[in-house]
Protein backbone atom coordinates (compact mmCIF):
# COMPACT_ATOMS: atom_id res chain seq x y z
CA UNK A 1 0.00 0.00 0.00
CA UNK A 2 2.76 2.41 0.94
CA UNK A 3 4.74 1.61 -2.20
CA UNK A 4 1.71 2.31 -4.42
CA UNK A 5 1.25 5.69 -2.73
CA UNK A 6 4.91 6.49 -3.24
CA UNK A 7 4.63 5.51 -6.92
CA UNK A 8 1.50 7.63 -7.31
CA UNK A 9 3.21 10.66 -5.67
CA UNK A 10 6.24 10.12 -7.88
CA UNK A 11 3.99 9.93 -10.95
CA UNK A 12 2.15 13.11 -9.91
CA UNK A 13 5.46 14.93 -9.42
CA UNK A 14 6.64 13.79 -12.87
CA UNK A 15 3.38 14.98 -14.45
CA UNK A 16 3.67 18.30 -12.67
CA UNK A 17 7.30 18.73 -13.77
CA UNK A 18 6.43 17.81 -17.37
CA UNK A 19 3.48 20.24 -17.37
CA UNK A 20 5.62 23.09 -16.02
CA UNK A 21 8.36 22.46 -18.59
CA UNK A 22 5.76 22.34 -21.39
CA UNK A 23 4.27 25.64 -20.20
CA UNK A 24 7.71 27.28 -20.08
CA UNK A 25 8.34 26.18 -23.66
CA UNK A 26 4.95 26.80 -25.28
CA UNK A 27 3.71 30.00 -23.60
CA UNK A 28 6.34 32.31 -25.19
CA UNK A 29 5.69 30.73 -28.60
CA UNK A 30 1.94 31.29 -28.32
CA UNK A 31 2.44 35.06 -28.16
CA UNK A 32 4.35 34.95 -31.45
CA UNK A 33 1.64 33.01 -33.23
CA UNK A 34 -1.03 35.72 -32.92
CA UNK A 35 -1.04 37.96 -35.98
CA UNK A 36 -4.26 39.88 -35.44
CA UNK A 37 -2.40 43.08 -34.52
CA UNK A 38 -2.02 45.23 -37.63
CA UNK A 39 0.18 48.18 -36.72
CA UNK A 40 0.97 50.51 -39.59
CA UNK A 41 3.93 52.68 -38.60
CA UNK A 42 3.41 55.09 -41.51
CA UNK A 43 -0.10 56.07 -40.37
CA UNK A 44 0.52 56.14 -36.62
CA UNK A 45 0.70 59.58 -34.96
CA UNK A 46 3.07 58.07 -32.35
CA UNK A 47 5.76 56.95 -34.80
CA UNK A 48 8.07 59.13 -36.82
CA UNK A 49 10.48 58.14 -39.58
CA UNK A 50 12.66 61.11 -38.68
CA UNK A 51 16.28 60.73 -37.69
CA UNK A 52 16.89 62.68 -34.53
CA UNK A 53 20.21 64.40 -33.88
CA UNK A 54 22.03 64.58 -30.58
CA UNK A 55 21.13 68.20 -29.94
CA UNK A 56 19.98 71.44 -31.45
CA UNK A 57 16.88 73.54 -31.69
CA UNK A 58 13.84 73.79 -33.88
CA UNK A 59 12.12 77.00 -34.87
CA UNK A 60 8.83 76.07 -36.49
CA UNK A 61 8.03 79.63 -37.48
CA UNK A 62 4.37 80.41 -38.06
CA UNK A 63 1.95 77.51 -38.05
CA UNK A 64 -1.47 77.88 -39.63
CA UNK A 65 -3.92 76.19 -37.29
CA UNK A 66 -7.34 75.65 -38.83
CA UNK A 67 -10.35 74.75 -36.70
CA UNK A 68 -13.53 73.57 -38.42
CA UNK A 69 -17.01 72.49 -37.49
CA UNK A 70 -18.41 75.52 -35.68
CA UNK A 71 -22.15 76.07 -35.89
CA UNK A 72 -23.47 79.15 -34.09
CA UNK A 73 -27.07 77.99 -34.49
CA UNK A 74 -26.67 75.03 -32.15
CA UNK A 75 -23.61 76.25 -30.22
CA UNK A 76 -21.14 73.70 -31.61
CA UNK A 77 -17.51 74.74 -31.24
CA UNK A 78 -14.86 74.39 -33.92
CA UNK A 79 -12.10 71.84 -33.33
CA UNK A 80 -8.71 71.32 -34.89
CA UNK A 81 -5.67 69.15 -34.22
CA UNK A 82 -2.01 70.07 -34.35
CA UNK A 83 0.59 67.34 -33.89
CA UNK A 84 4.23 68.29 -33.41
CA UNK A 85 6.85 65.55 -33.46
CA UNK A 86 9.63 65.76 -30.92
CA UNK A 87 12.56 63.44 -30.41
CA UNK A 88 12.09 60.89 -27.63
CA UNK A 89 13.28 62.42 -24.38
CA UNK A 90 13.42 65.93 -25.83
CA UNK A 91 13.49 68.81 -23.38
CA UNK A 92 11.22 71.63 -24.47
CA UNK A 93 12.23 75.01 -23.11
CA UNK A 94 11.86 78.64 -24.13
CA UNK A 95 8.54 77.81 -25.75
CA UNK A 96 6.59 80.84 -26.89
CA UNK A 97 3.47 81.10 -28.95
CA UNK A 98 1.39 83.93 -30.29
CA UNK A 99 -2.25 83.84 -31.29
CA UNK A 100 -3.17 86.09 -34.18
CA UNK A 101 -6.69 86.48 -35.51
CA UNK A 102 -7.00 88.64 -38.61
CA UNK A 103 -10.64 89.64 -38.26
CA UNK A 104 -10.92 90.39 -41.97
CA UNK A 105 -13.83 89.02 -43.98
CA UNK A 106 -15.90 88.57 -40.84
CA UNK A 107 -13.68 85.89 -39.25
CA UNK A 108 -13.02 85.93 -35.52
CA UNK A 109 -12.53 83.55 -32.64
CA UNK A 110 -15.09 83.32 -29.85
CA UNK A 111 -13.69 82.21 -26.48
CA UNK A 112 -10.66 80.26 -27.80
CA UNK A 113 -9.29 77.37 -25.78
CA UNK A 114 -6.08 75.46 -26.48
CA UNK A 115 -5.33 72.34 -24.45
CA UNK A 116 -2.89 69.46 -24.54
CA UNK A 117 -4.67 66.44 -25.93
CA UNK A 118 -3.60 63.70 -23.53
CA UNK A 119 -3.78 65.56 -20.23
CA UNK A 120 -6.31 68.29 -21.09
CA UNK A 121 -3.90 70.80 -19.59
CA UNK A 122 -5.01 74.30 -20.62
CA UNK A 123 -2.47 76.33 -22.58
CA UNK A 124 -4.85 79.14 -23.50
CA UNK A 125 -8.25 79.58 -21.89
CA UNK A 126 -10.06 82.71 -23.09
CA UNK A 127 -13.55 81.76 -21.87
CA UNK A 128 -15.69 84.68 -20.67
CA UNK A 129 -13.13 87.20 -21.96
CA UNK A 130 -14.77 88.05 -25.29
CA UNK A 131 -13.71 87.49 -28.87
CA UNK A 132 -10.36 87.64 -30.66
CA UNK A 133 -10.26 89.43 -34.00
CA UNK A 134 -13.47 91.41 -33.51
CA UNK A 135 -14.17 94.69 -31.83
CA UNK A 136 -17.44 94.98 -29.98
Amino acid sequence: MVSSMIRRDSLNQKRLAFTLVALMIFVPWSAMSTSDINFDEDESPYYSNGIWGAGGSNDTGWIDFVANGANPENGTYAYGDLNLNFAPGAIIDNLTFEVEVDGANGYWVTEPQITLLDTQTPILDWRDLGDLGRQN
